[in-house]
């Protein structure tokens, strides 16, 4: 994988890590004004637009929807049904701890199959509350693997007709969990990454690419970042596909030109980060509530505190996430792949 890849899955991760951990200073000591890191829900926007520029970029021409799928499944399932499940033994144990999770058994059941649903408070929200991205990546899992029925030079067309014919089914004639959920034009933040790819691995358009360019795009994405705070008030409350969705495209591209254009090797910080980016974004919502009460019944409230909680929520989940990385997910996804390859192979053997 690309590192300029890798070094944005662990920026979107821990962008994320520092949302959640400003949401839970402000809601939990109001004698520090703590600034609301809105920005860093924009990980997910990231997340979102890497995920598409992926797919493309690494499919193979012989690849069919069942590979795919039973690929995607092992990467994404095990640890997040085990997170799933870790959500449910803690509240048993400390009920109060995730207040708003429903453990009524559709809730669980439609958690784990992805399936957007009401939770007991009334939002489209699964067990683990972080898991509704998800839904999203596994549905345009499902389109991606249907476009690989198509031939290589119309895939592209074919996941957008599918992300735009869900979009328009749920916002214009559903209704329910689900057509709210799949309403959202989030959605197309994958095509971006989708675009991104199929562009940047033409061998026509690679003549037109350079180092300036991608310089320049990623530097107008970044910048589109930095200056929302301070940006007019109808550009703040756009919808984040073109807020946040539309910056991250930029970046992305623009990193990718860069390392694609490059005589050396590409060197970034953080992109050993990467590979365990999944398991920092499933942890964090564990670590930043329990890491943060317990400074705060330690410590009073204070500027020294609400430090020690930031340095220590991000301290603690690169050390669970790579724990979690080499000892689960590299080694169940790798089980799972023994076990369920050849039972693939010979489903898709014709006859």
């Amino acid at each position: 994988m690309l590192k300029s890849i890798q070094f944005l899955r662990a920026i979107a991760a821990y962008g994320v890590v520092l949302f959640h951990t400003s949401r839970f200073l402000r809601g939990n000591q109001a004698t520090v004004d703590v600034p609301d890191i809105v920005v860093g829900a924009a990980g997910v926007d990231l997340f979102f637009v890497i995920s598409g520029f992926v797919m493309v970029y690494v499919a193979k021409p012989h690849d069919t929807p069942g590979q795919f799928m039973l690929r995607r499944f092992i990467r994404i399932a095990p640890l997040y049904w085990l997170a799933t499940l870790a959500v449910i033994a803690t509240v048993w144990i400390i009920p109060w701890f995730f207040q708003d999770a429903d453990l009524s058994w559709p809730s669980v059941l439609k958690s784990l199959a992805f399936i957007p649903a009401y939770n007991s408070v009334g939002f489209v929200e699964p067990v683990l509350f972080l898991g509704w991205t998800l839904n999203f990546e596994m549905v345009f899992y499902a389109i991606f693997a249907c476009s690989l029925l198509l031939p290589v030079s119309y895939r592209l067309i074919g996941i957008i007709a599918g992300i735009t014919a869900l979009w328009a089914s749920a916002t214009l004639i559903g209704t329910g969990a689900a057509a709210e959920f799949f309403s959202n034009a989030i959605i197309f933040e994958f095509v971006f990454g989708c675009l991104i790819a199929t562009v940047v691995v033409n061998d026509a358009v690679r003549n037109y690419l350079s180092r300036p360019l991608g310089a320049a795009l990623a530097m107008t994405g970044v910048a589109g970042f930095v200056l929302i705070p301070i940006a007019p008030d109808f550009i703040q409350e756009a919808h984040r596909l073109f807020k946040y969705g539309v910056p991250a495209a930029l970046i992305v591209s623009g990193l990718v030109i860069i390392e694609m254009t490059s005589k050396e090797p590409l060197s970034l910080p953080l992109q050993s980060l990467g590979n365990s980016s999944y398991s920092a974004y499933l942890l964090h919502a564990f670590i930043v509530p329990i890491f943060g009460n317990i400074c705060f019944r330690l410590f009073p409230a204070s500027w020294a505190s609400v430090a020690l909680v930031v340095i220590g929520v991000f301290a603690l989940t690169m050390i669970a996430a790579t724990i979690s990385y080499r000892l689960i997910e590299l080694r169940l996804s790798k089980a799972l792949r023994a076990a369920l390859a050849p039972t693939q192979q010979r489903k898709e053997q014709p006859g």
